[in-house]
């Protein structure tokens, strides 16, 4: 029983240092402001960037970006959940309950990536039919 929590703290702790860790470490970079006058940001070089670029201006474009960013968050997830779903193959030594777990890890993985990419493919079809019943 220890061991399994070991193995999964383990787990956790290496899936939120590769996924995690270079979004901390990357916040600041692009932040600096141009106005020598503004009090935002001024000292350290140090910031948040604005997320939403001016390109977004509607309720689509806003969709789109918020379903882009969500698929660059769930990329590294998927694979690590993907390596895990293999260690747990690996680990499981013929026992049917641990392979039935790796099973399900692996199932649940793929599907979650099938509805996220899914959902991308669904939203540019309806904006790209909306746009030609529109012009």
């Amino acid at each position: 029983m220890k061991r399994t929590l070991a193995i999964h703290l383990f787990t956790a702790s290496i899936l939120f240092c590769l996924t995690v860790l270079p979004f901390i470490s990357l916040a600041g970079h692009g932040a600096e402001h141009s106005d020598p006058g503004s009090s935002v940001g001024s000292g350290s070089g140090v910031g948040i960037t604005n997320p939403l670029k001016s390109k977004i201006n509607n309720i689509p474009a806003f969709l789109n970006e918020l379903l882009d960013i969500a698929i660059m968050l769930a990329v590294p997830v998927a694979v690590m959940a993907i390596i895990y779903a293999g260690f747990l193959y690996v680990t499981a030594r013929g026992n049917v309950t641990k392979i039935s777990d790796a099973h399900r890890t692996l199932l649940y993985t793929v599907i979650g990536v099938a509805v996220l990419f899914g959902a991308k493919i669904i939203a540019a079809v309806v904006s790209n039919t909306v746009n030609s019943l529109k012009g």
